[in-house]
């Protein structure tokens, strides 16, 4: 039975890194994201995917960022 050769996700990102930073940068320049150059208390993953056009598809994941939001917030219920 032939098995499958394993597939390294790094070596693909990797393949990709000039055109995320390419993006990235695209998007500072209109505004969409900023640069942070200090710690931050969260951070999200990130994930890329090449799309068929071969732009890049950006998505991360803010299940702790969510789950602390809702946490800290106060929400005030008015009291008729």
């Amino acid at each position: 039975m032939l098995r499958p050769e394993p597939y390294l996700v790094v070596d693909r990102q990797l393949a990709l890194e000039g055109k995320l930073k390419t993006t990235l940068d695209s998007l500072v320049q209109h505004g969409v994201l900023s640069v942070v150059d200090e710690p931050t208390d969260f951070v999200s993953q990130m994930a890329i995917v090449e799309k068929a056009d071969h732009s890049l598809r950006i998505c991360i994941d803010p299940q702790v960022l969510n789950r602390a939001g809702s946490q800290t917030r106060a929400f005030q219920i008015a009291n008729p």
